[in-house]
């Protein structure tokens, strides 16, 4: 529902946000600040499905960040293990409240609702698995040649 209304500027910011957060403990993006700040270490697009909306980013060194209206989960490379720490999403739930009026009463409403997290855990499974194969494929492909 939010994730929709997010101009792709709004995405941006949010996505350096979150990646200076990032930063504080992640070599990898402490290393690449410069990147950060000019929004060119990752892509992004929003990816909508039967009844949600999902900001997916790709970093350049493989992790991926997914994004639903209230949660996040980062897949940190080499093996895409999902990594979701409390603070950070606190700043991304920060983030939507101070874009959005109504979003906290919608943030508490999505809280009583467990099918939004089985949706969301569900969409992550199939963006992973999806990934990992044609991951998978290319790298084969490319050993055979």
């Amino acid at each position: 529902m939010y994730i929709g209304k997010l101009t792709p500027c709004q995405i941006r910011e949010m996505l350096k946000k979150m990646f200076l957060i990032e930063a504080r403990v992640e070599g990898y993006y402490n290393a690449n600040l410069p990147y950060i700040l000019n929004n060119t270490i990752a892509k992004f697009k929003v990816i909508k499905t039967n009844n949600s909306e999902y900001i997916v980013s790709k970093v350049n060194n493989g992790d991926i960040f997914v994004f639903d209206d209230c949660n996040y989960i980062k897949f940190q490379m080499p093996n895409l293990a999902p990594v979701s720490f409390q603070k950070n999403n606190i700043v991304y739930l920060n983030y939507m409240r101070d874009n959005f009026k109504g979003y906290a009463d919608y943030e508490a409403e999505y809280n009583q609702d467990t099918q939004y997290m089985v949706d969301f855990i569900n969409f992550c499974d199939d963006l992973i698995y999806q990934y990992k194969l044609n991951n998978k494929i290319h790298t084969e492909t490319e050993m055979v040649y």
